[in-house]
Protein backbone atom coordinates (compact mmCIF):
# COMPACT_ATOMS: atom_id res chain seq x y z
CA UNK A 1 0.00 0.00 0.00
CA UNK A 2 3.07 2.51 0.61
CA UNK A 3 4.31 1.99 -2.65
CA UNK A 4 1.17 2.36 -4.51
CA UNK A 5 0.75 5.78 -2.75
CA UNK A 6 4.64 6.44 -3.21
CA UNK A 7 3.98 6.07 -7.11
CA UNK A 8 0.40 7.77 -7.01
CA UNK A 9 2.58 10.77 -4.66
CA UNK A 10 5.22 10.92 -7.76
CA UNK A 11 3.00 11.07 -10.44
CA UNK A 12 1.59 13.87 -8.96
CA UNK A 13 4.08 15.88 -8.18
CA UNK A 14 5.44 15.35 -11.78
CA UNK A 15 2.35 16.42 -13.27
CA UNK A 16 2.11 19.35 -10.84
CA UNK A 17 5.82 20.39 -12.45
CA UNK A 18 4.68 19.85 -16.13
CA UNK A 19 1.49 22.37 -15.47
CA UNK A 20 4.53 24.99 -13.94
CA UNK A 21 6.61 24.89 -16.82
CA UNK A 22 3.55 25.84 -19.56
CA UNK A 23 3.48 29.23 -20.12
CA UNK A 24 -0.59 29.74 -20.86
CA UNK A 25 -1.41 32.94 -22.78
CA UNK A 26 -5.23 33.34 -23.58
CA UNK A 27 -6.74 35.37 -26.74
CA UNK A 28 -6.63 38.97 -26.75
CA UNK A 29 -9.31 39.03 -29.21
CA UNK A 30 -11.87 36.42 -30.52
CA UNK A 31 -15.00 36.50 -32.57
CA UNK A 32 -17.48 34.38 -34.92
CA UNK A 33 -18.18 35.76 -38.44
CA UNK A 34 -21.67 34.70 -40.25
CA UNK A 35 -22.42 34.22 -43.69
CA UNK A 36 -24.71 35.97 -46.26
CA UNK A 37 -27.68 38.24 -44.32
CA UNK A 38 -25.65 38.25 -41.43
CA UNK A 39 -23.12 39.07 -42.69
CA UNK A 40 -22.89 42.99 -41.35
CA UNK A 41 -23.34 41.85 -37.84
CA UNK A 42 -20.59 41.74 -35.02
CA UNK A 43 -20.28 38.55 -32.55
CA UNK A 44 -17.27 39.24 -30.88
CA UNK A 45 -19.05 39.23 -27.33
CA UNK A 46 -20.71 35.82 -27.94
CA UNK A 47 -19.36 33.56 -24.97
CA UNK A 48 -19.23 31.02 -27.51
CA UNK A 49 -17.54 30.49 -30.61
CA UNK A 50 -19.56 28.89 -33.40
CA UNK A 51 -18.00 27.18 -36.52
CA UNK A 52 -20.28 25.54 -39.63
CA UNK A 53 -20.08 25.32 -43.50
CA UNK A 54 -23.40 25.23 -45.18
CA UNK A 55 -25.25 26.53 -48.19
CA UNK A 56 -27.23 28.86 -45.75
CA UNK A 57 -26.89 32.06 -44.16
CA UNK A 58 -25.54 29.89 -41.27
CA UNK A 59 -21.87 29.55 -42.03
CA UNK A 60 -20.01 30.73 -39.60
CA UNK A 61 -15.95 30.97 -39.07
CA UNK A 62 -13.84 32.39 -36.06
CA UNK A 63 -11.01 34.47 -35.57
CA UNK A 64 -8.44 34.22 -32.32
CA UNK A 65 -5.73 36.69 -31.76
CA UNK A 66 -3.13 35.73 -29.13
CA UNK A 67 0.12 37.64 -28.48
CA UNK A 68 2.64 35.33 -27.97
CA UNK A 69 5.47 38.35 -27.46
CA UNK A 70 5.53 37.89 -23.62
CA UNK A 71 7.12 34.15 -23.90
CA UNK A 72 10.83 35.21 -24.91
CA UNK A 73 12.62 32.34 -25.24
CA UNK A 74 12.43 29.93 -28.21
CA UNK A 75 9.02 27.95 -28.75
CA UNK A 76 9.51 24.21 -28.01
CA UNK A 77 5.48 23.38 -28.08
CA UNK A 78 2.68 25.49 -28.37
CA UNK A 79 -1.02 24.31 -28.65
CA UNK A 80 -3.72 25.63 -29.27
CA UNK A 81 -6.72 25.19 -26.39
CA UNK A 82 -10.45 25.06 -27.31
CA UNK A 83 -13.36 23.91 -25.43
CA UNK A 84 -16.17 22.63 -26.88
CA UNK A 85 -19.33 23.65 -25.62
CA UNK A 86 -21.45 21.96 -28.29
CA UNK A 87 -20.90 19.39 -30.79
CA UNK A 88 -22.91 17.78 -33.39
CA UNK A 89 -20.84 16.08 -36.06
CA UNK A 90 -17.91 13.47 -36.82
CA UNK A 91 -16.65 16.19 -39.76
CA UNK A 92 -12.97 18.26 -39.34
CA UNK A 93 -12.32 21.40 -38.18
CA UNK A 94 -9.17 23.48 -39.78
CA UNK A 95 -6.69 26.40 -38.39
CA UNK A 96 -5.49 28.51 -40.74
CA UNK A 97 -3.26 31.71 -40.62
CA UNK A 98 -4.95 35.30 -40.81
CA UNK A 99 -2.66 37.69 -42.92
CA UNK A 100 -2.79 40.78 -40.55
CA UNK A 101 -3.73 41.19 -37.09
CA UNK A 102 -5.19 44.29 -37.15
CA UNK A 103 -9.05 43.24 -37.06
CA UNK A 104 -10.99 44.08 -34.01
CA UNK A 105 -13.06 42.10 -32.17
CA UNK A 106 -16.02 44.82 -31.74
CA UNK A 107 -15.98 45.47 -35.37
CA UNK A 108 -14.82 42.05 -37.30
CA UNK A 109 -18.14 40.48 -39.47
CA UNK A 110 -17.83 38.47 -42.23
CA UNK A 111 -17.97 41.47 -44.51
CA UNK A 112 -14.75 43.11 -43.18
CA UNK A 113 -13.19 39.33 -42.04
CA UNK A 114 -9.30 39.21 -43.31
CA UNK A 115 -8.36 36.47 -45.90
CA UNK A 116 -6.99 33.81 -44.06
CA UNK A 117 -4.02 32.22 -45.43
CA UNK A 118 -2.09 29.22 -45.35
CA UNK A 119 -3.69 25.95 -43.12
CA UNK A 120 -1.71 25.23 -39.83
CA UNK A 121 -3.66 22.10 -38.77
CA UNK A 122 -6.70 20.14 -38.51
CA UNK A 123 -8.18 18.15 -36.29
CA UNK A 124 -11.58 16.07 -35.93
CA UNK A 125 -14.55 17.62 -34.52
CA UNK A 126 -14.69 17.36 -30.65
CA UNK A 127 -17.41 15.60 -28.57
CA UNK A 128 -19.55 18.09 -26.38
CA UNK A 129 -17.64 18.89 -23.03
CA UNK A 130 -14.15 17.96 -24.57
CA UNK A 131 -10.93 20.28 -24.30
CA UNK A 132 -8.82 19.56 -27.08
CA UNK A 133 -4.35 20.95 -27.78
CA UNK A 134 -3.45 21.25 -30.87
CA UNK A 135 -0.01 21.45 -31.85
CA UNK A 136 0.56 24.89 -34.13
CA UNK A 137 4.41 25.07 -32.84
CA UNK A 138 5.88 26.46 -35.92
CA UNK A 139 3.20 28.88 -36.18
CA UNK A 140 3.50 30.25 -32.79
CA UNK A 141 7.33 30.61 -33.48
CA UNK A 142 7.13 32.42 -36.62
CA UNK A 143 5.06 34.96 -35.01
CA UNK A 144 7.05 35.51 -31.60
CA UNK A 145 10.19 35.83 -34.01
CA UNK A 146 8.08 38.79 -35.84
CA UNK A 147 6.22 40.28 -32.75
CA UNK A 148 4.64 38.25 -30.88
CA UNK A 149 0.72 38.87 -31.97
CA UNK A 150 -0.73 35.41 -34.11
CA UNK A 151 -3.82 35.35 -35.85
CA UNK A 152 -6.04 32.39 -36.83
CA UNK A 153 -9.68 31.37 -38.53
CA UNK A 154 -10.91 27.91 -37.71
CA UNK A 155 -13.03 26.83 -40.27
CA UNK A 156 -15.47 23.74 -40.75
CA UNK A 157 -15.62 22.24 -43.97
CA UNK A 158 -18.95 20.64 -43.22
CA UNK A 159 -22.47 21.12 -41.85
CA UNK A 160 -22.12 19.94 -38.69
CA UNK A 161 -20.67 22.45 -36.49
CA UNK A 162 -18.46 22.59 -33.40
CA UNK A 163 -19.11 26.02 -30.75
CA UNK A 164 -16.01 26.84 -28.79
CA UNK A 165 -16.01 28.68 -25.41
CA UNK A 166 -14.89 32.14 -26.04
CA UNK A 167 -12.76 34.57 -24.09
CA UNK A 168 -15.90 35.67 -22.37
CA UNK A 169 -16.82 32.39 -21.05
CA UNK A 170 -17.11 32.47 -17.35
CA UNK A 171 -14.82 29.78 -16.64
CA UNK A 172 -11.36 31.11 -17.35
CA UNK A 173 -10.34 27.41 -17.95
CA UNK A 174 -12.18 26.82 -20.81
CA UNK A 175 -11.34 30.11 -22.58
CA UNK A 176 -9.32 29.88 -25.96
CA UNK A 177 -5.37 29.92 -25.31
CA UNK A 178 -1.99 28.66 -26.06
CA UNK A 179 0.19 26.57 -24.10
CA UNK A 180 3.40 26.98 -24.50
CA UNK A 181 7.07 25.09 -23.61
Amino acid sequence: MNVRRAIQKAKDLALELAKESQFVVEAEADATTRARDRENKNYGDDPGLMVKDDSSPNTRMVFLRIDVSKHRARIKTAKLRLSCLESNGEEVDHAFLVEGNTWNEATITWSNMPPKGKEIAQWPKPKTGETIQIDITPAAELARAKGGKLSICIYSKGYPHSRYASREHGDKDLRPAILIE
